[in-house]
């Protein structure tokens, strides 16, 4: 729980600065760049963990 508070905290600060630098801002509606579907795609640790030990390079993400 700890990791994904981190990565979407991550994420949003990541947002905050793209559209501070490319100068997004909307006073309207502020829409998040982040898509949730995709955070929702990525894999659980345990099957990034045996995709890894499968010798797997590349992440098989869920479809939606």
């Amino acid at each position: 729980m700890r990791q994904l508070k981190t990565t979407i905290e991550a994420w949003s600060t990541w947002d905050k600065q793209m559209r501070a630098n490319h100068q997004i801002e909307s006073e309207k509606v502020e829409k998040l760049l982040i898509d949730i579907n995709v955070m929702a795609a990525l894999p659980s640790r345990a099957e990034l963990e045996w995709q890894r030990e499968e010798g797997k390079t590349v992440i098989e993400l869920k479809a939606r």
